[in-house]
């Protein structure tokens, strides 16, 4: 929570921004809750996959997701995906932001 609030103030509103990476919070938790308050978009969520999971815990299903990309609302969320792949327990998640 202090990572979260400590990070929107850097953050100030500025415009055209992108925050992503492991979060290692579900999208329910109260750590994220802050992000979604701020405005933020989730891009897997905008794009219509906001069950996927991004985590192999520690089988394939039902895995979890705690890997995002998120958006600040000027940008706009074309496409979203989350490849298959062991190449590592977090899955790649991918977007293509305009």
């Amino acid at each position: 929570m202090r990572e979260v609030a400590q990070w929107l103030g850097l953050w100030n509103g500025a415009p055209r921004s992108i925050l992503l990476g492991d979060l290692n919070a579900e999208p329910n938790k109260p750590e994220l809750q802050a992000i979604y308050q701020a405005g933020w978009v989730d891009a897997l969520r905008a794009g219509g996959k906001d069950d996927a999971f991004t985590f192999w815990d520690p089988t394939p299903t039902p895995g979890r997701r705690i890997d995002y990309i998120f958006v600040t609302p000027d940008l706009q969320v074309v496409s979203t995906n989350v490849l298959s792949t062991r190449a590592s327990d977090h899955l790649p998640v991918i977007a293509e932001i305009r």
